[in-house]
């Protein structure tokens, strides 16, 4: 399985793309538009080895989450799932960072909650 972690802002998305064993790309940043989006999709498929399963966890942030968890958003097959913004904060705490707040964490976070089968679909 691969696991794309998306931590949403108001203008900007960031983004890392995770296997079972190692990153495969990123952090990463992107601007919130469909341009930037399509680009980061073409630089996700290049480096996700082909058949693989592909969940896509999104930390919902108010609303600006939202345009991210329309499946049409990405590449048919591809699994969402929205993750709780309280979760990840008590992962950042299982993690030992809890006082941390970067994109960083917060993305290697999401990647654990996702692969351990977190997040509503």
């Amino acid at each position: 399985m691969v696991v794309v972690a998306v931590d949403v802002g108001k203008n900007t998305v960031a983004l890392s793309v995770t296997d079972q064993r190692r990153r495969l790309l990123g952090p990463l940043d992107f601007a919130m538009t469909r341009p930037g989006l399509a680009a980061t999709v073409t630089k996700i498929e290049a480096v996700v080895p082909a058949r693989a399963r592909v969940r896509v966890g999104v930390e919902a942030a108010g609303h600006y989450h939202q345009p991210l968890l329309v499946p049409s958003s990405w590449p048919a097959g591809w699994e969402l799932r929205e993750l709780n913004p309280g979760h990840v904060a008590e992962q950042r705490r299982v993690q030992g960072r809890r006082r941390v707040k970067t994109d960083a964490v917060d993305l290697e976070a999401i990647t654990e909650l996702v692969l351990s089968g977190q997040g509503s679909r």
